[in-house]
């Protein structure tokens, strides 16, 4: 049978943040700072995307404490959300030089 998204949020969030990345942040960043290195406009895509899953989606949509009460798990997410943010910006970096496209 069909994989759902719904059912399977890690899919999402494989798929949909470095999409985010490449056509959301990334040409948003190239119009706003373009002399910005993509190591730290990842690290604060990571940041943006942390209060967006531990604000919006947790505490808006799910209806937890905002940023789940700032326990030891909402800084586990931070972390967690700035190191993914990195590496898919690292892989997409990576990827553009091979493909010899720039970035």
């Amino acid at each position: 049978s069909l994989v759902q998204l719904s059912d399977h949020p890690q899919y999402a969030g494989l798929i949909a943040y470095p999409v985010g990345w490449l056509f959301i942040w990334q040409p948003i960043m190239r119009k706003v700072a373009p002399w910005l290195h993509w190591l730290p406009s990842s690290a604060l895509y990571g940041v943006g995307l942390w209060v967006f899953a531990l604000y919006i989606m947790a505490h808006l949509v799910a209806g937890n404490p905002p940023f789940l009460g700032f326990t030891g798990i909402t800084y586990v997410a931070l972390v967690g959300h700035v190191l993914f943010a990195l590496a898919a910006a690292w892989a997409a970096n990576l990827l553009f030089r091979w493909a010899g496209t720039g970035n």
